[in-house]
Formats: structure tokens, C-alpha cells, sequence
């Protein structure tokens, strides 16, 4: 009976081995050690706890399965960057160039920053080999820079949006020039104190966005971010009123946009003009107008615009008073399992002071 169990110890802590070195290193997860501790185990007890020789390999066998069920995510955003850099290798810079074009907004909407980010890297050092200005520019400000700023990494955002913008310039790129310029007033607005920088990059985007002929869609989405941006700047500097017009006449413009993506994001700041402006009954207008953005977000998977809608869902029952406080912590506890889960750091702050407003009022 005890050979029995050895033997088949032994071949289950062979199988293990193969299973870790053999797949691709992608899929590891730490099972290696797991596989060399329990080798050296087996090597100690193999003739006198067979019992706990097998327990040990099951162990083992238990955690690659694991490994497989929950980082199967991470296991493809893994083999997606390490695809470009087999393609860098074999010096292949026009397909480096191809597939991060294609797959640049995809990594955006479903907030895989990080891998984004590694592809715009990998295509910022593709495109000198071609000369491809134009990929060139679009990594440094949007796949680098911009994904940059949601990782709050705004000193080197600020830094290669800025080289990108210079680029543009000597190709009379005025659609990048301008988005360029956009998202340097977004990191300056996101810091709260610079809003007299964050207003002259917002100038300076609508300056180059004019250059473009009309009927232009560049334009048109030029416009449409511009008025979304302005609304924000007017909201912080609490001119409300105001605000409102310009998210209105965002609304406006992104209808006319083929992407509906745009157009979710409307709702969200709406409701927090609504709800900053302190106006009779704007707490139940913004309720009103976060739960129609909830329920848009939920319709085109926008999880962004989710955790957005649940944090001014959070606010506004914060704002109605003591018997709606389980409301609001209700929506902002969702907010924050899905701001967690896609690495949202920006709406993670909001949404930990919001969580720390609710619990110093509940003292």
C-alpha cells in the first residue's frame, strides 16, 4: 500500500513540475516555488509520511488550477504585451505600429491601463524605425500621456504629452495638438490649485481645434470634449449656471458623434453640476439624473461611467440627510468594489473622501 501511494505521490508531484515549468512563464504565478518547496519536502519525508507527501502534491496540483481560474485576465493582458515584444524582436515595427492603433481605444474603454500603456511604449519605439511620425505622436500623447494621468503619474504625463504636442506641431497635426493641450489642462484641473494654468491650456485646445475646417468629425469631437471640459472648469470655479450650459452644449455635440460611448459620460457630470449648484430640489434632480447615467453605463458596459453615476448616487443620499446615509453607503461601497477592481486611482480618492464625509456625519 505504501508503494502504491508513493508511486502515485510521485508521479502527481511529476505532473506539478511539468505543469509549472513547462507553460509559459505568463502563467506561473508564484507556482514554481510553491513546486520547489514541495520537492524538497518530498525528498525529506518520501519514505515515512507518504500521507503528507500526497497532501503536499494536491496542494500544488490545487494552486496552478487556481492560478489558471482567477488571473485569467491578467494571463491575457500579459501574453497581449508579450506578443509586441516578439514582434520587436523580430523587428517587425509595422505590425507593432498596426495592432496598437487597433487596439489602443479597445485598452481604454476596458480599463487596461497599464497594458495600454506598455503597448504605446512599444509603438513609441516602433515608429521612429519608420519614420511614422503620426504613430509617434498619438503614443506619446495618448497611449503613454494620457493613460499616464489615470495612473496619477502626472510629472511624466505632463512631460511627454508636451514632447507629443511639440511633434504635432511640425506636422500641422492640429486634432492632436489640441487633444494634447486638453489633457494637460485635465491634469492641472485634477490638482485643484492651478486653475488659471488649467484654463490657458483649455484656450489653447480650442484655439487649434478652430484651425480644423468645419464638418470635420475631429472637430466636432474637439468641440464636444471642449464644451465637456469647460463645464468642469466653470463647476469648480462655482459658477454652476454657466456649467450647465456648457455640458448642454457638450450633449449637443456628441450626438452627432457615431460612438455612444461619448455621449454616457454626459450624465454623470450633469449630476454633479446639479447636485454642486445647490438649487431647489437639485438633490432629487441629480438622483434622477445619476440613475439614468447608471443605467446607460450598465446598457454599454461603460464601468467608468458606472463607479461615476454610484459616487453621485453616494453624494447626493450623503446630502439628503441621516435616513438615507445607508443609501449612500450602499452606492459608494459599489463604487468603490469596481473603482478597485479596474485600478480607477483618480475616482478612488473621490470616492474615500466621500466615504470619509459619510462616516465623520455618522460619529
Amino acid at each position: 500500500m505504501n508503494n502504491i501511494l508513493t508511486i502515485i505521490g510521485t508521479i502527481m508531484t511529476i505532473v506539478g513540475l511539468a505543469i509549472t515549468f513547462l507553460v509559459p512563464k505568463e502563467y506561473q504565478k508564484g507556482s514554481t516555488i510553491i513546486t520547489i518547496i514541495i520537492a524538497v519536502l518530498s525528498a525529506i519525508v518520501y519514505f515515512s509520511f507518504t500521507y503528507f507527501y500526497i497532501l503536499l502534491a494536491v496542494i500544488l496540483v490545487v494552486s496552478i488550477v487556481l492560478n489558471f481560474v482567477f488571473y485569467r485576465k491578467q494571463i491575457f493582458m500579459k501574453r497581449l504585451v508579450f506578443f509586441f515584444e516578439e514582434k520587436e524582436q523580430k523587428k517587425e515595427y509595422a505590425e507593432i505600429i498596426r495592432w496598437g492603433s487597433a487596439l489602443s481605444k479597445a485598452l481604454w474603454l476596458s480599463h487596461n491601463f497599464k497594458t495600454r500603456k506598455e503597448i504605446g511604449k512599444y509603438v513609441e519605439k516602433a515608429a521612429p524605425k519608420l519614420s511614422h511620425n503620426k504613430a509617434l505622436i498619438r503614443a506619446k500623447i495618448n497611449d503613454i500621456g494620457w493613460t499616464s494621468v489615470e495612473l496619477l503619474d502626472y510629472e511624466n504625463a505632463e512631460n511627454i504629452i508636451k514632447e507629443g504636442i511639440e511633434l504635432a506641431k511640425s506636422e500641422n497635426d492640429f486634432y492632436m495638438i489640441a487633444k494634447g493641450y486638453r489633457y494637460l489642462f485635465s491634469i492641472y484641473l485634477r490638482q485643484g490649485n492651478q486653475l488659471t494654468q488649467a484654463e490657458e491650456y483649455l484656450k489653447n485646445s480650442l484655439d487649434e481645434t478652430k484651425k480644423l475646417v468645419d464638418g470635420n468629425p475631429h472637430k466636432t469631437e474637439l468641440i464636444a470634449e471642449y464644451h465637456f471640459a469647460n463645464a468642469s472648469l466653470e463647476n469648480k470655479k462655482g459658477n454652476h449656471n454657466l456649467a450647465l450650459e456648457e455640458i448642454e452644449k457638450a450633449e449637443e455635440a456628441y450626438k452627432q458623434l457615431p460612438d455612444k460611448e461619448w455621449a454616457i459620460k454626459i450624465n454623470a457630470r450633469k449630476g454633479d453640476i446639479t447636485l454642486a449648484s445647490k438649487q431647489a430640489n437639485s438633490i432629487d434632480t441629480a438622483i434622477t439624473i445619476f440613475n439614468s447615467g447608471l443605467e446607460e453605463s450598465k446598457k454599454y458596459q461603460y464601468l467608468r461611467q458606472e463607479v461615476k453615476n454610484l459616487t453621485g448616487l453616494g453624494a447626493c443620499y450623503i446630502a439628503k440627510g441621516k435616513d438615507y446615509y445607508d443609501d449612500a453607503k450602499a452606492n459608494l461601497s459599489n463604487a468603490k468594489k469596481i473603482a478597485e477592481k479596474l485600478s480607477l486611482y483618480y475616482e478612488l480618492g473621490i470616492i474615500d473622501k466621500h466615504i470619509s464625509n459619510l462616516n465623520n456625519k455618522q460619529l
